[in-house]
């Protein structure tokens, strides 16, 4: 089932992450991600040992429920790594351009935005134009007309909410966004980013992400990776 699946990802992300992470390493994490969670409950603390440079939060997340999600997940990580959290003080969606606009340039936003030029890693999930259970429940997502608009330009899914074709094109321009997070363009110049996404229904929204040339490494299931195959 959908759970167990994303389990093993999440086991198999963990051990992945354990043995090929770099002290050196900058990680960006996009925190709206139930798989990158179960990455995150499948991982050992390292006593003593700084292991990564920080961890930063490339996807905003305020508000009742997303303000706990999005910035335990970073720091539980961080506390894992023993390294600095760099939250992104911001919703993930706001009102309107001009609204993000605003955000974006204030102080405590703008700092965690610069992070973005130094990550190394970035760990992300993968979604699809349906928002996931998770956003639901936390109101971080598109309203339904959005989520029309996106259907009509051909949007098959999405990382950090940046909504891309089947191609892997971007479906708006960044004049157009409302989102708080790392945008396409920046995030397919990390030198390594790790996606974590599996169940059939994920098979067009990861074929896109990989035909835009976002990911570098993909942690998925057999069934999904027969998908991508065939």
């Amino acid at each position: 089932n959908e759970e167990s699946i994303k389990q093993a990802i999440g086991s198999a992300a963990a051990h992945y992450l354990e043995t090929s992470l770099s002290t050196q390493d900058h990680i960006g994490i996009s925190s709206w991600s139930s798989t990158i969670r179960a990455m995150v409950s499948h991982m050992h603390p390292q006593p003593g040992k700084q292991s990564a440079q920080e961890v930063v939060q490339l996807l905003g997340g305020v508000g009742n429920k997303g303000a706990f999600e999005a910035t335990l997940l970073t720091q539980r990580l961080a506390t894992l790594l023993n390294c600095p959290a760099f939250l992104l003080p911001s919703q993930s969606i706001e009102q309107s351009v001009e609204s993000k606009q605003r955000i974006v340039e204030m102080e405590e936003v703008k700092e965690v935005l610069q992070r973005f030029d130094s990550i190394t890693l970035a760990i992300v999930g993968i979604g699809e134009l349906e928002p996931s259970q998770l956003l639901r429940n936390s109101g971080n997502y598109y309203t339904e007309d959005m989520l029309r608009v996106l259907a009509e330009r051909g949007a098959v899914g999405d990382i950090c909410l940046r909504y891309f074709d089947a191609q892997g094109k971007p479906v708006l321009e960044e004049d157009e966004e409302f989102v708080v997070s790392m945008g396409l363009p920046k995030l397919r110049s990390i030198n390594r980013v790790l996606g974590l996404a599996g169940g059939v229904r994920k098979v067009q929204a990861i074929r896109g992400a990989l035909l835009g040339g976002y990911l570098d490494v993909l942690i998925t299931d057999l069934v999904t990776a027969r998908g991508l195959a065939g």
